[in-house]
């Protein structure tokens, strides 16, 4: 791990050539990951989740939120190269998001917690924060401090992602609160 941040902070190598090859490959297996750990979910769900299946048959909104961070993630990866040629804060930045946010997406639909959930809304929301201040104040930190960034195709995505993340946790988390209400505990 060490030598490949070393070779991106200093030309890019392998990576700055091979990054969008990574992701081509590694995209795939990883929906396929998460459509097996759905199924996975579905087959652990206590009875009042089961309830809350069967009024709602469509996708979980948990697992839209997985598909969208692996999105962003991607997005991520492929810019880490430039990012990383530009500095090795903003390369070290796009790393730690891309990583987060895969992580994220295979442990919400792993185990869809609530504080799992609530952090999936406070990490996506802080990346639309910071992409909303590079665009319009400027870059906070780095050698580049204060300079506005454009808006580009790639990063617009990513951020929508992001707001589709948090709008489809917030869906996730709505509706527990209102099968929770709705089903009668039943004590043992």
């Amino acid at each position: 791990m060490g030598v490949v941040v070393v070779e991106l902070a200093h030309g890019g190598g392998f990576w700055s050539h091979h990054a969008i090859h990574a992701v081509m490959l590694v995209g795939p297996v990883a929906i396929m990951g998460l459509i097996a750990l759905t199924s996975d979910v579905r087959g652990r769900m206590s009875d009042r989740e089961q309830v809350e299946r069967v009024a709602s048959p469509s996708l979980p909104p948990f697992v839209l939120a997985a598909v969208l961070s692996l999105l962003a993630a991607a997005i991520h990866l492929v810019v880490c190269p430039e990012h990383f040629n530009e500095a090795f804060i903003y390369g070290a930045f796009f790393a730690v998001a891309t990583a987060a946010q895969v992580a994220w997406s295979f442990l919400v639909v792993r185990r869809p917690s609530h504080s799992l959930l609530l952090s999936g809304i406070v990490g996506n929301s802080a990346l639309i924060a910071i992409w909303a201040m590079s665009r319009t104040v400027g870059i906070p930190i780095g050698p580049s401090a204060g300079q506005i960034e454009p808006v580009g195709f790639l990063d617009v995505v990513a951020t929508a992602c992001e707001l589709g993340v948090v709008a489809a946790v917030a869906v996730a988390l709505l509706r527990r609160s209102v099968t929770a209400a709705a089903v009668p505990q039943v004590s043992a």
